[in-house]
C-alpha cells in the first residue's frame, strides 16, 4: 500500500481513488438493461397484452397497504401534518422547561 500512496500519478491509484464512483455508475447503467418492460404489445399492429399467467401457472397479486392510513394519513401532507403535531406537543413544553430555567439563571 505504501507504494501506491507514494506513486500518486500511476493509473492504479485513480482506479482507486474514483473506483466508489465507477462502481456506482456501472451499477446505475447495467440495472437499467435488466428493467426495460416489454415494448411489443397493444401497439397499433400488435397484439394485445396478455395478464395471464403462461403454461396455466398461478397469478400472484401483492398489494402493500399503507400502515399510516388508520391515522387518516392517505398523502404526505397528511404526514408533515403529523410530524409537526408531534414536534409542538413535544416540543413546546420543553421550550417552556429551557425558558424557565434561563429565567433561574438569570436570577443568580
Amino acid at each position: 500500500m505504501k507504494f501506491i500512496k507514494n506513486n500518486k500519478n500511476s493509473l492504479f491509484s485513480g482506479i482507486l481513488k474514483y473506483s466508489s464512483v465507477l462502481v456506482i455508475a456501472l451499477s446505475l447503467f447495467m440495472s437499467a438493461g435488466f428493467v426495460q418492460a416489454d415494448t411489443n404489445c397493444d401497439g397499433p399492429s400488435q397484439p394485445k397484452c396478455s395478464t395471464t399467467p403462461p403454461n396455466g401457472g398461478t397469478e400472484v397479486s401483492v398489494k402493500i397497504e399503507n400502515p399510516l392510513a388508520k391515522n387518516g394519513i392517505n398523502n404526505i401532507q397528511g404526514f408533515i401534518g403529523a410530524i409537526i403535531n408531534v414536534v409542538l406537543v413535544v416540543g413546546v413544553p420543553i421550550i417552556t422547561l429551557a425558558i424557565i430555567y434561563s429565567g433561574f439563571l438569570f436570577i443568580q
